[in-house]
């Protein structure tokens, strides 16, 4: 049997976060300038991808390392009651080990999905990572 004891998380999704204080992933607008208004600005934006990126980073460094296999705004959480805010990935319900090389079968959210997973091929870790990329 496996159990997972997670932490509580006092917040909102990634997607509901960027909905809510108006977050545009363009870390910096065309003319060179951040804005005033309700976006908190590049380094804000730049510290949420890290800590996700630092969390899908631990996940395939287990041994066997773990693919999240749905990796998307929805299924990021934004903790508001730190200071900065911090992002924390959720969701491991279709998550898998990586026990051999390569993974196979579809799973996850196909607007998110890696061209391998869509395709049904086999694929590894690097899935999250262009989930990542789509988020």
């Amino acid at each position: 049997r496996i159990g997972l004891v997670l932490e509580w998380v006092e917040g909102m999704n990634l997607k509901a976060y960027a909905n809510e204080c108006g977050l545009r992933w363009n870390l910096l607008p065309q003319d060179g300038r951040v804005k005033d208004g309700g976006d908190p600005g590049p380094n804000h934006k730049r510290k949420l991808l890290m800590d996700v990126t630092s969390g899908m980073q631990f996940l395939h460094a287990q041994k066997p390392p773990i693919i999240h296999r749905d990796l998307k705004p929805a299924n990021i959480l934004v903790e508001m009651l730190a200071t900065p805010p911090r992002a924390k990935i959720t969701d491991f319900g279709v998550s898998v080990l990586l026990e051999s090389d390569d993974v196979q079968g579809k799973s996850g959210t196909k607007a998110y999905m890696a061209p391998e997973v869509v395709t049904g091929k086999q694929y590894n870790t690097s899935a999250d990572v262009y989930s990542f990329g789509c988020t």
